[in-house]
């Protein structure tokens, strides 16, 4: 009987850990902001990715925190915003940041396949660059998962996950595969 007891409490410290992680995760994810140094020029505001004012046209070396960890990166930038707009981002040494989306050209219709979801949609945004910028970025929906979230609820799907974020540094060489030989058969063995 105490062994049983003692197997529901290891469990239960177990959940307990994996909400207290999540939550933790969930307030990771609220903001984002990091700064830039290149050549370009940008000042744009985005309420949702939806509503955007401004425009961008630069490529930059950047740091920063991308939502779960620090990075360093290069990336090409270019926006633009009058009410509706484009955000469409090239990245060096990590995956992403927040994707590019956008009003697409003839359609009229919103394509963000590559932002995120729709919770990623709901952001307050500012940034300004002339060689030098700042990239500001508060996550409305990621308010919205943390909220829901302590009452066990995950919009986002991101529990329990291991965040897909900036997996590599821009400034490494990748690693060399090793060439694998192919061996032949030997034609005196008999295969063939």
């Amino acid at each position: 009987m105490l062994c049983v007891l003692a197997l529901a409490v290891a469990s239960a410290c177990s959940a307990v850990g994996d909400y207290a992680a999540d939550r933790g995760h969930d307030l990771e994810d609220l903001l984002r902001g990091h700064v830039m140094a290149g050549r370009g020029i940008g000042a744009k505001l985005e309420l949702t990715h939806f509503i955007q004012l401004g425009y961008d046209n630069y490529y930059a070396d950047a740091a920063g925190w991308t939502g779960r960890q620090w990075a360093t990166w290069r990336e090409e930038i270019f926006g633009w915003g009058l009410l509706v707009g484009q955000h469409r981002e090239t990245l060096e040494g990590i995956d992403r940041i927040s994707g590019s989306y956008g009003w697409a050209g003839g359609d009229a219709r919103f394509d963000g396949a590559d932002s995120g979801g729709p919770l990623d949609w709901l952001t307050l945004r500012a940034r300004l660059f002339m060689f030098f910028g700042v990239d500001l970025e508060v996550r409305v929906g990621e308010v919205l998962d943390f909220a829901v979230g302590l009452f066990g609820f995950d919009p986002s799907g991101d529990d329990g996950a291991v965040h897909a974020g900036p997996t590599k540094n821009s400034y490494e060489q990748p690693e060399a595969t090793p060439q694998v030989e192919e061996s032949l058969p030997d034609p005196g063995d008999g295969v063939g």
